[in-house]
């Protein structure tokens, strides 16, 4: 078949201009008489359009059409004006501008559904859905109805107050249950009423922005305020936003609650989740999923939490659907976090991860944890009190609720005598980290030797996790040993009573050991004796070694009386006595 200039124009129709000849082919068709109408509806099989007319060549072959039975001269004479008008119209709006044609086609829609639904043709010619809909309200909902009861039911204009339904049955005088039966009628006659707003409302919210490229849209969206502003309406937000899910039906799905969108109380379960937003999800992507998903973070977030846990989008996927590789996409992930930002705060999605925030008290142990971890070095009670505090500034950490949180749970080490503690995962983190006090330190290097070691090797070893410390400290620290765990031996060697060594070591007795040492030995021995029990030596002991440290600090005095110390000794002594004066 040749093709004609019709042929062309119809193949090369923008999808505005075909669906506004398809609406003059609707109105010229209704207008024919009941005959020619008939003979047209049989031969196109009750499919009567631009496409099966076209289809059928009836545009340019019109005498198709006679050879049908009963189908007189009259009706061939109305057959051919109607094809001819079609052909007429084709020409016609080919050369319309975009403009035009989309005024003619809302023009057209406008009176259509203003016949069909009885709306008055000025209110449908503004071509705001929404004074559309605020007609379709005052017109089937408040009319002839109490309007002030409605008003206390239903969020739909604003300034109405918020009743329950008890209170509103006193104030007007009916059972509880008649008000529940107003509400959920005025609610059904909307839900009925505005389901024709789909057949119009594109075209009135594309100016909004509102298209269907756009993956989800939020009851909180600030451009529903900027409708009510421009369409000088009286409406709640949550209104406008329903009736723009309403328009956006067949591109969107509503998720949330209506209940919860326009009802202005409701009771729900403690076991259900209450929605904050009312949304409209792309019909792109399942609304169930999402639906789904946040209902079993609610649950979740129901149980205890011991610690934020995150949980991933694509494992309840594919646990609970099929086909599940389409929505664990980058784009429907975020759509997912959007909602679940507004359902349940920022706090739920942290890096782009969903996370179950921990629910339960925290500990004091478990602050302190915290602070230690901030300062990542050993540190004193006071120091982790201060930090503490610092990162929690209502929860007032003493040096009391510290010690005793170090003390109590795991985790914690101290180091050495001095209210100094560790993290104990830090030894498996950190290569020159011990912890435990010197005495540990060296008790472990010893186990791991065969033979007694020198207080050189020993100082050197313990100097990798304790830089500050002297060979001459450490060698006092050991030989003050209460417990019975070192062993002394000639020549400056160390070992644990616990081994056996060969007999080339020779064991230092009691009064090979208690011969004499240098001064500087001394103090060293009896600093370490303080700083280990906070207290000077006493005579009273059971320890020789505390004896006779007892009796060298008599010594000093007797010697600082007879002018025998040095200048540089009598003040490292008085400086150290100074404490217990």
């Amino acid at each position: 078949m040749v093709k004609t200039g019709v042929d062309i124009i119809i193949s090369n129709l923008s999808q505005l201009r075909a669906e506004l000849l398809e609406q003059k082919v609707k109105l010229l068709t209704d207008s024919l008489p009941t005959r020619a109408r008939n003979t047209v509806q049989i031969y196109l099989n009750d499919e009567v359009n631009l496409h099966t007319i076209h289809k059928n060549d009836l545009l340019r072959n019109k005498s198709k059409l006679k050879n049908i039975k009963n189908v007189g001269s009259k009706t061939n004479e109305e057959l051919e004006a109607y094809f001819s008008n079609i052909k007429r119209e084709i020409y016609r709006i080919q050369h319309l501008s975009h403009t035009e044609a989309e005024y003619e086609y809302n023009y057209g829609k406008m009176s259509e559904l203003s016949k069909k639904h009885k709306i008055p043709i000025k209110v449908m010619l503004t071509g705001s859905v929404f004074l559309v809909a605020e007609h379709i309200i005052q017109d089937k909902v408040y009319k002839n109805k109490n309007t002030d009861l409605i008003d206390g039911l239903l969020k739909i204009r604003t300034g109405s107050n918020s009743y329950t339904l008890t209170q509103l049955g006193k104030k007007h005088g009916i059972t509880r249950e008649r008000v529940r039966q107003v509400r959920n009628k005025s609610l059904e006659t909307i839900e009925q009423e505005f389901s024709m707003l789909n057949e119009i409302g594109k075209f009135s919210l594309d100016r909004y922005g509102l298209s269907s490229e756009k993956k989800v849209i939020c009851s909180d969206h600030s451009v529903f305020s900027e409708i009510k502003a421009k369409n000088s309406l009286k409406m709640t937000n949550n209104m406008v936003f329903f009736i723009a899910s309403k328009c956006l039906a067949s591109d969107y799905t509503f998720l949330g609650s209506v209940e919860g969108l326009l009802f202005s109380r409701q009771s729900t379960p403690k076991t259900q989740h209450i929605w904050k937003q009312s949304y409209l999800i792309n019909n792109e992507y399942d609304s169930l999923i999402v639906s789904n998903f946040i209902k079993y973070l609610h649950k979740k977030n129901k149980e205890k939490i011991e610690e934020d846990t995150e949980v991933k989008l694509i494992d309840f996927v594919v646990n609970n659907f099929n086909n599940p590789v389409i929505y664990t996409e980058p784009e429907f992930t975020e759509l997912v976090l959007e909602v679940v930002k507004k359902e349940f705060g920022n706090n739920f999605v942290k890096a782009g991860k969903i996370i179950l925030p921990r629910n339960t008290r925290k500990l004091n142990y478990e602050y302190v944890y915290e602070a230690l971890e901030k300062l990542d070095r050993p540190s004193t009670v006071e120091e982790i009190a201060d930090t503490v505090n610092e990162l929690n500034p209502t929860f007032g950490a003493t040096k009391t609720i510290v010690k005793s949180a170090l003390l109590r749970a795991n985790g914690f080490a101290p180091m050495g005598r001095n209210s100094v503690f560790a993290l104990t995962k830090w030894e498996s983190e950190k290569s020159d980290f011990k912890v435990g006090t010197i005495r540990e330190i060296v008790e472990e290097f010893l186990m791991e030797k065969e033979s007694p070691q020198h207080i050189s090797v020993i100082a050197k070893h313990v100097k990798k996790y304790r830089s500050s410390a002297k060979g001459t400290n450490i060698q006092a620290s050991l030989n003050l040993d209460n417990k019975g765990i070192f062993t002394s031996y000639e020549k400056a060697h160390f070992g644990l009573a616990s081994k056996e060594y060969s007999k080339e070591y020779v064991l230092l007795s009691e009064s090979s050991s208690s011969g004499r040492k240098s001064w500087e030995y001394r103090f060293a021995e009896l600093s370490n004796f303080i700083k280990i029990h906070g207290r000077l030596p006493r005579f009273t002991s059971k320890s020789m070694a505390e004896v006779r440290l007892y009796r060298w600090v008599r010594a000093q005095h007797r010697s600082i009386r007879l002018e025998k110390l040095s200048d540089k000794q009598e003040e490292m002594f008085k400086k150290l006595m100074k404490a217990f004066d």
